[in-house]
């Protein structure tokens, strides 16, 4: 391989460093020069390697077969309980949520039966306690959107549009909300609430995972390596894989199943990116190997996750009979619900 002619001044200096880094031969495919803030006595900015690259499962990736037996419903999971609790009501949103805030700020999640399913109205006056509603703006949703944020989830069919797959029986792969957007445009709570199970509602369950125990499966390797990986379109505003955030580990992934990723990592490794790669693969491993917990839906049953506590996913439905019909209103940080501070930047994940 021909080594390319340096130039002069700092985009000389910098690809003599890069030349260092790998073995006299500049990187162009997998690594480029960043300049950081720093700079030494002689006013060039010092460099870091920036590896970009792609992650796609193969067939025969352990994740695979774990996420066909979670979602599509051929193994047992554990079942929220609602045992000993009556219902409530949501004509007073504030006592309503007195109800629930225990549960949220204590586990990231708080679930409970309302007499009577809330009305459009009384779900944004919930929501607004915790928040901002987040717009429901995809113009193929449209249809399915009332008030602008409330999103009515009608699981009529199998479809192959992505877009779509909200308002199918398909089932939904494990995933941050919003994991595509920066961290302060991802919502930070999620309310679901069931109008109708459906004919089958052992079906079409909602799956959470927590970022906790699938956190402690990696080891402190993968964490750095994910701790400055992000995806390609976010680089430079984030937030990476995975940050911390309240001295918590957060999540900010998607399962995109055989779809393409394009990464970007200001870690240290290969120009292959393998070590990224395993990390990917190491993530989704355990992800779908730690213990679920599964919500069956009934009339009037509302559940609110905590977007920064949980995965979450939905097992494949049932195309027969009455369809399953959820609304969703997504709710972004308030400083005076928890509303923690979230970090675009790196984070220091060593314990």
């Amino acid at each position: 391989m021909a080594r390319r002619q340096a130039g002069s001044g700092i985009e000389g200096c910098l690809c003599a460093r890069m030349r260092q880094l790998h073995g006299g031969h500049v990187r162009d495919a997998c690594t480029k020069a960043i300049r950081l803030p720093n700079s030494c006595e002689s006013g060039i900015a010092l460099v870091r390697s920036v590896r970009t690259g792609s992650f796609i499962e193969s067939p025969g990736d352990a994740h695979v077969v774990y996420r066909a037996a979670l979602l599509h419903a051929r193994t047992t999971r554990r079942e929220l309980s609602l045992d000993g609790q009556c219902t409530a009501s949501a004509s007073d949103p504030s006592r309503l949520l007195d109800r629930l805030v225990g549960s949220l700020t204590e586990s990231g999640m708080a679930i409970v039966d309302l007499n009577e399913p809330a009305s459009v109205d009384e779900l944004c006056r919930l929501g607004a306690l915790l928040g901002s509603a987040v717009p429901e703006l995809d113009p193929v949703v449209q249809p399915y959107v009332e008030a602008g944020v409330v999103l009515n989830l009608i699981s009529d069919d199998a479809t192959d549009e992505p877009n779509l797959a909200p308002f199918s029986t398909n089932s939904i792969s494990l995933h941050t909300e919003s994991s595509g957007h920066r961290a302060d445009e991802q919502p930070r709570f999620i309310i679901l609430m069931c109008v109708e199970p459906g004919s089958a509602p052992q079906w079409g369950q909602t799956i959470l995972v927590s970022m906790a125990s699938v956190a402690v499966k990696l080891t402190q390797a993968q964490i750095d390596v994910l701790g400055r990986t992000y995806y390609s379109r976010l680089a430079g505003v984030g937030p990476p894989i995975v940050r911390v955030m309240a001295g918590r580990r957060v999540f900010s992934f998607r399962d995109f199943g055989g779809t393409e990723l394009q990464w970007e990592t200001k870690s240290q490794g290969p120009p292959d990116g393998s070590d990224v790669n395993a990390a990917l693969r190491a993530l989704l491993d355990s992800m779908y190997t730690t213990e679920p917990t599964s919500i069956r839906w009934a009339r009037g049953r509302l559940a609110v996750i905590d977007n920064s506590y949980f995965f979450h996913g939905r097992s494949r439905g049932f195309a027969q009979g009455r369809p399953r019909h959820l609304v969703r209103l997504r709710i972004l940080s308030t400083q005076a619900f928890g509303g923690d501070k979230l970090s675009c930047h790196d984070a220091q994940l060593s314990t």
